[in-house]
C-alpha cells in the first residue's frame, strides 16, 4: 500500500494510525494527551504545497464533535455507510511521507483509483490556525 503525493487532495479519506506519521512529518493542533490513538479514518481538508491538513474521524459523538456529511461519499462501505464525527480542535498537518506512513501503519486497504473520498463540497471548513 502506498499513497503518492499526487493522490493527496481535499476529500481524500484514508485509514491511518498516527504512529506511522514519523517524528518530523507531522504536527497537531491539540495536546499530545488529547491526540487520537490507533487506527482511524482521516479526512484531508486542505492541501498547500507539500503540506496537507487532516482531521481524524470518530465513530461516536462527543463534546465538540461535528458529524460528517453522508452525501458525497465514495469508496468502501465501511466509509460510505458509517457515521463519523470530526473535532475542530484536532487538525493534523502532514507531509506526503507522513501520509504514506500513517496509511501503512493504519492498514488502509484502498488503492490507486479506488480511494475513499468525500466530495470537496462536503468537506468541512476547519479553523485556519496552523498546526
Amino acid at each position: 500500500m502506498s499513497v503518492s503525493e499526487s493522490e493527496i487532495v481535499v476529500g481524500l479519506v484514508l485509514h491511518m494510525n498516527p504512529t506511522g506519521f514519523g517524528q518530523d512529518g507531522a504536527s497537531c493542533t491539540c495536546a499530545k494527551d488529547l491526540q487520537v490513538q490507533g487506527g482511524h479514518f482521516f479526512l484531508c481538508v486542505s492541501v498547500s504545497g507539500k503540506a496537507s491538513r487532516w482531521v481524524p474521524l470518530y465513530s461516536n459523538p462527543g463534546d465538540g464533535r461535528t458529524a460528517i456529511s453522508v452525501s458525497g461519499r465514495n469508496g468502501h462501505t465501511k466509509w460510505t455507510k458509517g457515521v463519523f464525527y470530526w473535532h475542530q480542535e484536532q487538525i493534523w498537518t502532514l507531509t506526503p511521507e507522513a501520509v504514506d506512513g500513517g496509511a501503512s501503519a493504519g492498514d488502509d486497504r484502498s488503492s490507486v483509483g479506488r480511494r475513499n473520498t468525500l466530495h470537496p463540497a462536503q468537506v468541512p471548513t476547519v479553523n485556519k490556525r496552523a498546526a
